[in-house]
C-alpha cells in the first residue's frame, strides 16, 4: 500500500521499541502524518522476557502488534522494513522530520562512528 500524499507535515519514526512507541502514541494526538518503520511487526516487552523463558507467561503476553497503533488513525502508517542507511535522495517521499529510535549500541565501532553526530540524553558516566 502506498502512503497517500498529504498536506500535513510527515514524520518518519524508525524503530518500534519503547521510545518509538511512546513517540508514535504522542504523534497520534498531533496534526501530522506519521510513518512508523520497524524490521519486526511487533514490539516485545523485554523486561518480562525472562518470565516467558521460565514458562511464567505466554509469548503473546509480551508482544504487541505495531500495526494496532497505526490502525486507529488514517494519518498513521506502519511499514515492515529494515533501515540500513538513510539517503535523502532515495526516500520516496519528503519527510519533515526523521527520528531514529533504534538500539544501535551493538559495538564500540558503531559508537565511535556516530558519537560525534548524536545527542546523548544519559549515560553511565552521568550517573
Amino acid at each position: 500500500m502506498i502512503i497517500p500524499k498529504s498536506d500535513l507535515p510527515r514524520v518518519v519514526v524508525v524503530g518500534g521499541g519503547f521510545a518509538g512507541l511512546a513517540l508514535a502514541r504522542n504523534l497520534l494526538k498531533q496534526d501530522v502524518q506519521m510513518v512508523l518503520l520497524d524490521r519486526h511487526n511487533y514490539h516485545t516487552f523485554q523486561p518480562l522476557l525472562y518470565q516467558v523463558s521460565t514458562s511464567g507467561l505466554e509469548p503473546d503476553s509480551i508482544a504487541y502488534p505495531l500495526r494496532k497503533i497505526t490502525r486507529s488513525s488514517d494519518r498513521c502508517f506502519f511499514r515492515l522494513t529494515e533501515v540500513k542507511s538513510i539517503s535523502a535522495e532515495k526516500i520516496p517521499f519528503t519527510p519533515v522530520l526523521v527520528i531514529l529510535s533504534t538500539i544501535i549500541w551493538s559495538s564500540r565501532r558503531v559508537q565511535k562512528l556516530i558519537s560525534s553526530e548524536m545527542i546523548v540524553l544519559k549515560n553511565m558516566e552521568c550517573g
